[in-house]
């Protein structure tokens, strides 16, 4: 109480800031009998910052008596006020709600445009009764507000009056809102009051029909739709694309529905030269849903589109009408004489591939352009034809660096001794990209074993990048048979070759192979001292621990965090007193890591240390170890349990 008097005392300063911060912190307080000093505020300054305190602290006091006392302020001749107000009741939500009903009524015309106005945007569907009274308001703006919050609150109730009021409405901006609320409302059955609309002679009715038909997106507006597209002005045509768009995106029986396709093809074909490339795009887009050899004469007709988006989308939806564009694709590729169009041609021409497309794009593996060349081998790469995949193994031998990167890159998955011998003689290239390009491609390729031999040797290679490549396909492609061919290369001056090794045979951790890991545990690099960690470790032999301790002093901080975690994986009565002795590492991600395996092996001696640790961790390293004990008292609780029983 005696808060309370004191804030409500600084609203009476005449200082502002007193007077703002008393009136945040009345709402903190969530007591009613602030209410009126603060409406009180309302009638004694328009300051905004203290109104706007005002206004959130009797949104925090929310409740009957609130709104009660704020409603008056809807008949204040300040806007400001008046916002507030509306923004205050708003958030009241359903307590508003009776308050508002009988302000529905109001003398003031204003006051019900507000109340109405509000009762939308409180979305409530007890509102609508009251909504549904306000249509027969003698003033428009009332009766336009009622129309809007019914549709805003999804009123499906209001449907059949909206229509009614629809069919009678005069004043145009009445009948957009109705448009508007019906388009919301997903009102199905105003569908054939709303086709009839798209032949008025206001354009601003018509539109407002379209994006409401869009929005409902029923494919019984398709016909209507795409029948006035012939005598629509271009800004509306571009709103019909848009709303065929969306009912497209609605509809399960593609976009023509009951419609014949070249009905559709017909209407839209001229909107694939409209100004606007978002319309153009949009038309792209819709034809692709057109099965019919119309919209792909149509498709093809766009490729020549400068516009990147719009030449993207035409692919796209070419690619989807697959089953109707290859023979179309093929003559069009043959005829074409325009660069950028046969480029765009030729993206297509992969996920349609037939024989008389394959012929096509043969041909223009020979021409001079060597873009084209390149989207031709491409798509080509789709093919398995073994004519095909010897002009592709061929070009990796091109004058042009570009064609024979492509060319590489096209033979990724397939496999023939010839293409293996190809892409092992690229590894040697002194282009980067072709040297890791040939390595990706082999990765992804069934190597012989004459190949993996070739790949020991190029190992010995002058080119690091070379030797480099060459480990990481060997890598990715282990066999046992190949391990032993390369213990020599364990001392290798590159370590990333090094740590190639160490990590292949960490995938094969038999003893014999584990002799030659553990000298790299003393490597002068660390990743391969690290990877020899892990490699130790995938043994699971507790005989091995003896080698990861002698590490236990390194320098190198991450080498001991590997240590730590990889003791996880033994016996906890090898490990457990050392991992505790980790505990008192001068590293902090050392002793978390400690932390961490002790709770995982379930290590109950580790208690006391822990405990002794909490005196002196951080906060965040406080968490981890009391997240620890709870762990460990738990389970050794339970275990204590079990065997008393």
């Amino acid at each position: 109480m005696e808060r309370l008097d004191e804030l409500i005392n600084s609203l009476k300063s005449a200082d502002m800031t007193t007077k703002k911060y008393a009136a945040e912190d009345l709402g903190e307080l969530h007591d009613e009998r602030a209410v009126l000093p603060l409406i009180e505020l309302f009638q004694e300054t328009e300051e905004i910052a203290i109104l706007e305190a005002a206004a959130q602290s009797l949104i925090k006091i929310g409740g009957g008596e609130m709104v009660k006392n704020v409603t008056p302020l809807l008949r204040s001749d300040s806007a400001l006020i008046r916002n507030k107000a509306t923004d205050i009741l708003m958030n009241a939500g359903d307590d508003a709600i009776d308050e508002l009903r009988r302000l529905i009524t109001d003398s003031d015309h204003d006051v019900r445009k507000f109340t109405v106005d509000i009762l939308g945007l409180i979305g409530s569907d007890c509102a609508s009764n009251a909504l549904l009274d306000a249509l027969h308001d003698d003033h428009i703006n009332v009766v336009c507000g009622a129309v809007e919050a019914l549709g805003n609150i999804g009123a499906e109730s209001a449907v059949e009056t909206l229509i009614e009021l629809l069919q009678s409405a005069q004043d145009p901006w009445l009948r957009f809102m109705i448009i508007e609320s019906l388009g919301k409302l997903q009102a199905e059955k105003s569908l054939p009051y709303l086709h009839n609309l798209l032949n008025d002679t206001d354009e601003f009715t018509r539109s407002s029909v379209v994006r409401s038909l869009g929005i409902i997106g029923h494919s019984s507006s398709i016909k209507p739709l795409v029948s006035v597209l012939d005598n629509a002005s271009i800004s509306l045509k571009s709103t019909i694309a848009e709303a065929l768009d969306l009912i497209n995106s609605k509809s399960q029986n593609g976009l023509c529905g009951d419609v014949e396709p070249s009905f559709v093809v017909d209407r839209l074909k001229p909107l694939a030269e409209h100004e606007n490339p978002s319309v153009r795009i949009t038309i792209a887009k819709l034809l692709g849903n057109v099965e019919n050899g119309d919209s792909v004469d149509v498709l093809l007709s766009m490729l020549a589109d400068t516009n990147y988006d719009v030449a993207n989308t035409v692919r796209e939806s070419l690619a989807q009408l697959n089953g109707l564009v290859g023979e179309k694709l093929a003559s069009y590729i043959k005829k074409c004489d325009s660069p950028s169009a046969l480029i765009n041609a030729v993206r297509v021409a992969g996920s349609t591939l037939n024989q008389s497309l394959q012929k096509e794009l043969m041909k223009l593996l020979d021409v001079e352009d060597d873009q084209i060349r390149i989207e031709a081998i491409r798509s080509l790469s789709y093919s398995n034809d073994p004519d095909v995949i010897g002009r592709i193994v061929a070009l990796c031998n091109d004058h042009a660096r570009e064609v024979r990167l492509a060319a590489i890159k096209a033979l990724t998955g397939k496999d023939a001794p010839h293409i293996e011998t190809t892409l092992l003689s690229a590894l040697t290239s002194s282009s980067d990209e072709i040297c890791e390009a040939s390595a990706e491609a082999l990765i992804n390729t069934t190597i012989s074993e004459a190949g993996y031999n070739k790949l020991i040797e190029l190992l010995d290679h002058d080119s690091n990048l070379t030797r480099l490549v060459v480990a990481s396909v060997l890598s990715s492609n282990p066999t046992e048979n190949l391990l032993s061919k390369l213990v020599s290369y364990m001392n290798s001056e590159t370590w990333q070759i090094r740590k190639l090794i160490v990590d292949l045979f960490g995938k094969y951790p038999t003893k014999d192979l584990i002799d030659y890991i553990i000298p790299t545990l003393y490597d002068e690099e660390r990743y391969v001292r690290i990877a020899a960690i892990s490699a130790i470790s995938n043994l699971n032999d507790n005989s091995m621990v003896k080698y990861l301790l002698s590490l236990l002093d390194d320098a190198d901080e991450r080498v001991r965090y590997e240590i730590v975690i990889s003791l996880k994986k033994f016996d906890p009565n090898v490990v457990g007193e050392t991992l505790v002795r980790c505990l008192s590492d001068t590293s902090e991600m050392i002793q978390m890591a400690a932390v961490d395996a002790l709770c995982s092996l379930n290590y109950a001696p580790a208690i006391p240390e822990l405990e002794q640790m909490l005196d002196s961790a951080s906060d965040e390293a406080y968490c981890v170890i009391r997240e620890a004990l709870d762990i460990l008292r738990q389970l050794n609780t339970n275990s204590d349990n079990v065997e008393k029983k």
